[in-house]
């Protein structure tokens, strides 16, 4: 019996060791992202900021997207995953959401332009 309860709470210290420790993996994330958004400003933003827009005006005129006729949310996603890339490819830490807000603020910025232009 004794075996048996002793089980039973070590089990219980186990998952609740686990749930703080997915706490803290969140918490640990946030901060994270908290400082890189704090961090990511001046020069650095302008030229993330001018790199997202390139990206987008890229998969927008780039004749191998026209081909295959790529829809709206489609190349947001192209956009997004060629963002992540040069991310990647030049160690800079940028999480999902800071690089769509930055491709949305592209893609804004562009469909501004053009129906300005009309």
């Amino acid at each position: 019996m004794l075996d048996l309860l002793t089980q039973e709470v070590v089990h219980a210290l186990g998952l609740l060791l686990a749930g703080l420790m997915a706490s803290a993996f969140v918490m640990l994330v946030k901060s994270i992202n908290t400082y890189l958004h704090t961090h990511v400003s001046g020069e650095n933003l302008t030229f993330l900021k001018g790199m997202a827009s390139t990206i987008v005006r890229y998969v927008e005129q780039s004749d191998a997207f026209h081909q295959v006729k790529l829809q709206g949310s489609e190349k947001k996603q192209k956009a997004l995953m060629l963002f992540s890339e040069y991310c990647t490819e030049n160690a800079i830490p940028l999480d999902y959401d800071f690089m769509d807000r930055l491709i949305e603020e592209a893609v804004n910025l562009m469909n501004g332009m053009v129906q300005s232009e009309r």
